[in-house]
């Protein structure tokens, strides 16, 4: 390759910064994108759950208004992953 070791290392080093922002990392199987698409079904489940344990209504219309925007959110994604052919 013709490259010092310092120089592979370094490249190595900003090509690590680059995937990290995109959500690749050693630890990750999965991009940023589906994690936090599962963490939000996720977090939609646990506040329906919570919901449905309160006996006041207030709480229980706001916590259907996030998970109503958690759903949104989760549809908009996955039409625009449709949409451009990646699914």
């Amino acid at each position: 390759l013709g490259q010092t070791a310092p120089g592979v290392a370094s490249g190595l080093e900003a090509i690590a910064d680059c995937l990290t922002l995109v959500g690749i990392d050693a630890t990750h199987t999965d991009a940023r994108i589906p994690r936090l698409m599962a963490l939000l079904r996720d977090t939609s489940g646990a506040v329906t759950e919570w919901s449905q344990m309160q006996a006041e209504e207030d709480q229980a219309a706001f916590a259907r208004m996030i998970c109503s925007v958690a759903d949104l959110t989760l549809d908009n994604l996955i039409l625009k992953e449709v949409s451009s052919g990646k699914f």
